[in-house]
């Protein structure tokens, strides 16, 4: 099957099921013993620290000690790894970690602990260790949040190709994950003065993660500034229309320069669109105040918030669900998606498939849909 992947995917029969963003675009033959090859997103390589080796034999190392292989295998519980020194207080930390397998199983996680958590407890136990305890605060490959077994959503899963980066602020106690270069909002606070390690957990056999990158620096008034520019959209735009100033900011900063709006696309919505589509989202599309609108066969996307936007995208899972068969020839892109280097040849553009477009394939009378996104039994 020729189908590119350019997010996580589990096979339905012969149908691959994009559930999650890879950083590059790539296909499943690229894939080397199940291992992601490809370098992409891998040129900042500064690494203030590595991972600790471990005793427990639920691990291997290499490549410096920043690659890791958990459960190399097979899986009797829960392995973890943690960085091999505690993060210094009143500076900011940045480090990116990047998928290298399919993740399944209980749990993979990415965050941080203390010294107190003990690496070894857990090894013949399936968990969700890091936040099992006070001591650890963690991000799982499912998009939530755990500390203190308390869970609860924070962003979208994570898998094969993903890049996970970390900010930690100890000058004002935050933690904030970044996926493939996009920032998912502050997720925990409170770690003012605490002893830190940069952590891992995995309890998915022969799954393999890699420190790209890790930055330690002071706070400063253009990081600060990056940041502001970075959540407007105004500012965003002025930044990137002046030529050459990305090359002014000093190479630490990589991870919060203002990227360019991919969503900045003007969308005609079609009668059969406006038909199933709330009142009040067609007037934003219609409006200049809108919040940009996209489309893909799993449903609609669009920036911000709001209740209606989940209640459409669970209503196409479901109208979708078992019908992608007939789409799977055509590569679904990602506009955040970038050429793999392990195909530089590869033309990559963003595909939009309208809402119309998959009510044709999948033969859906408007007829047989309410506003509220449910399916009528006769279907």
């Amino acid at each position: 099957m020729d189908l590119l992947i350019v997010g996580n995917a589990f096979e339905h029969g012969n149908t691959f099921w994009p559930d999650w963003e890879s950083f590059c675009a790539f296909y499943p033959d690229d894939l080397r013993n199940g291992k992601l090859p490809c370098t992409c997103g891998e040129t900042n390589q500064t690494y203030n620290w590595n991972w600790e080796p471990q005793r427990t034999g639920t691990h291997v190392l290499s490549n410096g000690n920043r690659e890791v292989v958990f459960h190399p295998v097979y899986s009797p519980g829960t392995a973890a790894v943690r960085g091999n020194k505690i993060l210094e207080k009143n500076m900011h930390h940045y480090w990116e970690i990047k998928i290298l397998t399919k993740l399944y199983g209980t749990d993979v996680m990415i965050g941080v602990g203390t010294p107190d958590v003990s690496l070894e407890e857990r090894q013949y136990k399936f968990c969700s260790m890091l936040g099992c305890e006070d001591q650890s605060w963690g991000y799982s490959y499912r998009g939530s949040l755990q500390h203190n077994k308390l869970t609860r959503e924070y962003g979208p899963p994570f898998g094969i190709g993903t890049i996970i980066g970390i900010h930690l602020d100890m000058y004002s106690g935050t933690l904030e994950y970044y996926m493939n270069r996009k920032p998912l909002g502050i997720a925990f606070r409170g770690l003012k003065n605490k002893d830190l390690y940069p952590m891992v957990c995995s309890t998915a056999a022969q799954s393999s993660i890699r420190l790209i990158s890790a930055f330690s620096f002071p706070d400063s008034l253009e990081m600060t500034c990056l940041k502001v520019i970075s959540s407007r959209a105004t500012l965003k735009k002025q930044f990137n229309s002046i030529p050459g100033l990305t090359r002014l900011i000093k190479p630490e900063y990589f991870w919060c320069l203002p990227g360019k709006d991919e969503r900045n696309l003007d969308i005609e919505l079609s009668v059969e669109d406006e038909a199933i589509l709330p009142l009040k989202t067609v007037v934003e599309i219609e409006t200049r105040q809108r919040k940009r609108l996209r489309t893909n066969k799993w449903g609609m996307e669009y920036s911000g918030i709001d209740q209606e936007y989940f209640t459409h995208r669970d209503f196409f899972r479901k109208v979708t669900h078992g019908v992608i068969k007939s789409l799977k020839k055509k590569p679904y892109y990602s506009p955040s998606c970038q050429k793999c280097s392990l195909r530089p040849d590869l033309n990559v553009n963003e595909k939009l498939i309208s809402i119309g477009e998959i009510k044709k394939k999948i033969g859906v009378d408007i007829n047989d849909v309410d506003i509220y996104g449910d399916i009528d039994d006769t279907l």
